[in-house]
């Protein structure tokens, strides 16, 4: 799963050739385009993701271009950095954690070409910078940017719920990645 075989160069999956990454916040563009929004509040915490997961895509091309490496396929890993890896400490003004989510997505694909030279397989580097990254980013994010006197709980029983979080966040990513390995058409 992690290594590409010593009979083919490159692992095959069977995907599509373009890309659509409006689709990933298509239900943020459908419900801000709705005519019944009123809740500017929601509005305001939906769109914070958005933001998010555009710096981190940003700081992910940027970081590509520099590397002169194309983005066919992972262009998405960027999104999610910025959009999962902020779950947890979206209530952060928008000042503080858009560079830190342009960072994010910077030291994304900086994982992701590593793996690429260590010839990982294409699955093995998605499931690695798609699911841990960013689970590890929410679990000690909060940590980082949040003040101790707007913590919800101690530090250590935070630190026990963010670990629970982690846990349960990265076993049904890792659950779903798995099913989809399970299921993805088998090549020779």
């Amino acid at each position: 799963m992690f290594w590409n075989s010593a009979k083919s160069n490159e692992s095959k999956l069977v995907e599509e050739d373009k890309q659509y990454l409006i689709f990933l916040f298509l239900p943020c563009i459908l419900f801000l385009l709705s005519p019944y929004k009123t809740n500017y509040e929601f509005i305001e915490i939906i769109s914070k993701p958005v933001l998010l997961g555009f710096s981190s895509l940003i700081g992910f091309t940027i970081i590509s271009q520099y590397l002169k490496v194309p983005i066919p396929r992972e262009a998405e890993i960027g999104v999610w950095l910025g959009s999962i890896g902020f779950s947890t400490a979206i209530s952060v003004d928008l000042l503080v954690s858009i560079p830190l989510a342009f960072g994010i997505g910077m030291f994304g694909r900086g994982i992701y070409f590593y793996l690429d030279e260590l010839k990982w397989s294409d699955s093995g580097k998605r499931g690695v910078v798609s699911y841990l990254v960013p689970s590890v980013l929410a679990t000690f994010l909060p940590f980082l940017v949040v003040e101790p006197k707007d913590w919800n709980h101690s530090p250590y029983v935070l630190l026990g719920v963010q670990v629970l979080y982690f846990l349960s966040f990265y076993l049904i990513s890792s659950l779903v990645f798995g099913f989809l390995l399970l299921i993805k058409p088998k090549s020779e």
